[in-house]
């Protein structure tokens, strides 16, 4: 095995791609969005550029997201530059010392809301920062602090290179030029795992679709909701305002807009639109629950709704039918019924009994059907953990920093081979490959389904499980996304040959 030589960079560390290689050295030329699938070393190419442009008194900066995507870049960067002094700096640490820390440092590792305040702060500058690394670029757009550190970087610096990266810039063009745009972006690079030169070195994926019906009770749940939708739509309908009988989201946000517009002019029919607004959300989601995740799931759901207090769920929860929707539900003698949970654990048996030492990674959008999922599994003997983001859900607490890098360890040293995660899963954290990665629902959003994929197939062939419940918004969020996913393909080939004035 061949590895990349730097003076600064720890030998034998970093395996030597070509395609990586090829991208860094373009990198080095303009400011770059660098788009890689997850699991083909966005990161190494990071630090092959990195291993340039420390010179003299020069800086390179890099900045992520989270505090825990910041930890494992600290950590990767500190082994693989050992001769270079590689700091972190957050919030938690008082400004005189991040400013010590700042001084010291030939790599910042930040936080952007951190970088962001100190700059403005004028704790410190980035007229001796060469590079400007931004990890999951995708989020460049709007207010996001992103923007304003490129924009002061690409104006104070003394010799500015940046440098963004994602798994996926979306497959909207307005966005992907809003990324652009950002961050003074004059090229796109791009590899996908059927590039010829990145093809060496990735696995097979196997990409199964199981598609389960759903059940008559579920059935009527979901119609139930939507007969009391309809009945919403109509009220919105007699405010003059146009909607399709099925409201899309796009529709709830031009909805949400026009009754902020109203209630804005002292308008009385915009608490009416903002009232029946946040019902068709809730309802919505309860039809979500319905379709994709199971009595059980949906019950709990509407517990919440009976005791959340607010005039929305009220509302729902008086309405006669779903009343005897409740009722129903609750007296079913069968229990969970969705097929989902029925089948989930004999998928899971099979794979374990073939291939003892799999590992595998469920997706679960919501932290209840995590959690139900988990307790599915442990009442089959099946070893698993829920992993989850660290902001509290209402009364829920997130899981703490500490905590998720437990589990990650614990699953990496395999005192138990299943991982239950939310979409904190997804991007960036430094999870162990898998062998199977099953989906209990599929995603709208392309940039998901694609950081979902890239935690399999790694170091050898992988697979990938969808649950897709027909005739369902299962089967909606899948046709999406692979639009979404075809689209954002055709948008980066058109890009990698247009050059943006800067």
């Amino acid at each position: 095995m061949n590895y990349f030589s730097h003076f600064l960079v720890k030998p034998d560390t970093v395996q030597l791609r070509d395609y990586q290689v090829t991208l860094s050295e373009k990198s080095l030329n303009e400011n770059t969005l660098l788009i890689l699938p997850t699991g083909l070393g966005k990161t190494s190419i990071a630090l092959m550029v990195i291993a340039q442009r420390i010179t003299g008194e020069r800086k390179c900066v890099l900045v992520a997201p989270t505090k825990p995507l910041c930890e494992q870049h600290h950590i990767y960067f500190s082994k693989h530059l050992p001769y270079t002094s590689v700091r972190i700096l957050t919030g938690e640490l008082p400004a005189a010392e991040r400013l010590t820390e700042w001084n010291d440092a030939q790599v910042i590792i930040a936080t952007p809301q951190t970088l962001e305040n100190d700059i403005k702060n004028r704790v410190y500058d980035f007229r001796q920062a060469s590079l400007l690394v931004i990890d999951e670029a995708h989020r460049a757009v709007g207010g996001y602090a992103y923007t304003f550190l490129a924009q002061e970087f690409q104006s104070t610096s003394n010799d500015p290179l940046i440098l963004g990266m994602t798994a996926s810039p979306g497959g909207n063009e307005d966005k992907v030029n809003g990324i652009k745009e950002a961050l003074f972006i004059s090229q796109v690079l791009s590899r996908n795992e059927e590039s010829p030169d990145v093809k060496p070195y990735v696995h097979e994926k196997e990409i199964d679709r199981l598609y389960l019906d759903l059940p008559e009770p579920l059935k009527r749940a979901s119609t139930v909701f939507q007969s009391v939708i309809s009945d919403r739509v109509k009220q919105i309908r007699e405010t003059g305002i146009k909607c399709s009988s099925q409201v899309s989201m796009k529709e709830l946000n031009r909805i949400k807009a026009e009754a902020t517009k109203l209630i804005g002019e002292q308008n009385g029919t915009g608490y009416q639109l903002a009232a029946v607004h946040a019902e068709l959300m809730k309802m919505k989601h309860a039809i979500l629950v319905a379709e994709t995740q199971g009595i059980l799931p949906l019950l709990k759901y509407m517990d919440k709704m009976s005791s959340d207090g607010t005039k929305s769920s009220k509302r729902i929860m008086a309405e006669p039918d779903i009343q005897y929707l409740y009722r129903d539900l609750t007296n079913l003698k069968q229990g969970e019924i969705h097929p989902k949970v029925l089948r989930l654990p004999a998928i899971v048996i099979n794979q374990l009994n073939r291939y003892p030492d799999s590992k595998i990674l469920i997706f679960a959008s919501f932290r209840d059907t995590g959690a139900y999922i988990a307790d599915v599994l442990k009442h089959q003997g099946i070893k698993c953990s829920v992993f989850t983001g660290q902001s509290a859900r209402g009364k829920e607490r997130g899981m703490s920093q500490k905590k998720q890098q437990e589990v990650i360890q614990r699953f990496r040293d395999g005192e138990f081979q299943v991982l239950i995660s939310t979409s904190i899963g997804e991007e960036g954290l430094d999870i162990p490959s898998t062998d199977v990665i099953i989906n209990y629902e599929p995603v709208s959003s392309e940039i998901r389904a694609i950081q979902r994929r890239g935690r399999t197939g790694r170091f050898a062939a992988g697979r990938i499980i969808e649950l897709i419940t027909k005739d369902t918004l299962d089967e909606t969020s899948l046709f999406i996304s692979l639009r979404k996913e075809e689209k954002m393909r055709a948008g980066i080939t058109g890009m990698e040959g247009q050059k943006a004035i800067v």
